[in-house]
């Protein structure tokens, strides 16, 4: 596979997969870790490549092993070989320049689909044969498990905010039962039964803030460490591949606006609809009743 040694790490994690050597350069060939076992290949080696060429004809030259990489993926490791763009041009004897295929990056994975529109668009004026497809297309399986993460993590999500209005709903009831009495005299002086309820919330609003701001103390400084030093579960779990996809047994936290933000609104939300029966609960307390402690 023919490649900008430069700009590749940009669209894949080749040169970040070397276990031994660096990225080709012109007359240099890198190898998987797979095919160069299979072939006795090493860095600094010279190797032969033979391979049918765009004219027809049978290409082969005499190539320096520059580097050795492990991606993790059968396909790749006992298959491919990277040379530099120029270089394989010559072997095939194709035109100076001529390239199969561009891959973009983009920052959000959901992005993607967004992109292959934006350059389909844009390309179809200058190469109306130009074929643009997201990776959602040209890794279904990877898409479907990715699709199924993010619908767990929904799920995963409304069990633990259910759970947290569960918890603030039970100690706020157990408070509004304590305050019984302070309510009553509260109402019997003239508060209305509105302005009670209000209290309630407020209180279940502050609960959720003072929880929101303990766990971006907590959350905040685990998260930078994760994300600059990834925990590496090799030990217990290996590199899970399938087709042309590799999954990392690395547990890394990537940085988001989105995530902590719709997170800190629902916590909010959360406390405040915990507080909604037992602020109902503190409205119907019968201020006779409470001031005879009945």
């Amino acid at each position: 596979m023919g490649i900008d040694p430069v700009r590749e790490a940009e669209v894949s994690r080749f040169e970040s997969s070397l276990v031994a050597g660096r990225m080709p350069g012109s007359g240099e060939i890198a190898l998987g870790d797979e095919m160069a076992e299979t072939v006795g290949a090493q860095v600094g080696d010279e190797v032969v490549l033979v391979a049918p060429a765009a004219d027809g004809s049978t290409g082969n030259d005499l190539f320096t092993v520059s580097g050795i990489f492990s991606v993790g993926v059968g396909a790749f490791d006992d298959s491919y070989a990277l040379l530099e763009l120029g270089t394989l041009a010559e072997l095939m004897a194709m035109e100076p320049g001529r390239i199969h295929e561009v891959a973009v990056s983009v920052d959000r994975v959901r992005e993607a689909e967004g992109a292959a529109d934006r350059i389909r668009e844009a390309a179809a004026a200058i190469a109306p044969g130009l074929r643009t497809e997201p990776w959602s297309v040209l890794q279904p399986q990877l898409f479907f498990i990715v699709t199924y993460a993010d619908s767990m993590n929904w799920v995963v999500a409304a069990f633990i905010f259910g759970m947290a209005a569960f918890g603030v709903a039970n100690a706020m009831l157990l408070a509004t039962f304590e305050r019984r009495r302070e309510f009553g005299v509260a109402r019997a002086l003239g508060t209305s039964g509105l302005s009670v309820g209000r209290i309630v919330v407020f209180e279940g609003v502050l609960l959720g803030l003072l929880s929101l701001g303990a766990g971006l103390v907590l959350a905040i400084p685990l998260m930078i460490f994760i994300h600059e030093n990834p925990i590496d579960l090799s030990r217990f779990v290996d590199t899970w591949s399938f087709g042309d996809s590799a999954v990392r047994p690395h547990l890394t936290v990537e940085y988001s606006v989105v995530g902590p933000l719709v997170s800190a609104i629902a916590l909010v939300i959360t406390g405040i609809v915990a507080a909604l029966l037992p602020a109902w609960r503190a409205v119907r307390v019968p201020p006779a009743d409470s001031l005879a402690n009945r």
